[in-house]
């Protein structure tokens, strides 16, 4: 990570255990709004959030429950930002 902390600084994080992953894009994929999170599997029994390269696992953990009759929402927080 490197940056400066003055005005419009940027800061740039990529976790390294994406690298390998593959799929298919969506044909209708466009820009992401990082600006809020997203629903990656609705549920009503619980709720997981989580964000980056624990996403996929999270989704495992929610079909796992979903087997045991637990309904499990995954909550993608797409991004962390600082709170200052």
């Amino acid at each position: 990570m490197d940056s400066t902390d003055g005005p419009g600084s940027r800061h740039h994080v990529e976790n390294a255990l994406l690298y390998n992953l593959e799929g298919e894009l969506a044909a209708n994929a466009g820009a992401v709004d990082i600006d809020r999170a997203a629903v990656r599997r609705a549920g009503n029994d619980l709720t997981l959030v989580t964000y980056g390269g624990s996403l996929p696992k999270t989704l495992q953990a929610a079909e796992r429950l979903a087997v045991q009759n637990i309904s499990a929402e995954v909550i993608d927080l797409r991004t962390l930002r600082r709170l200052t």
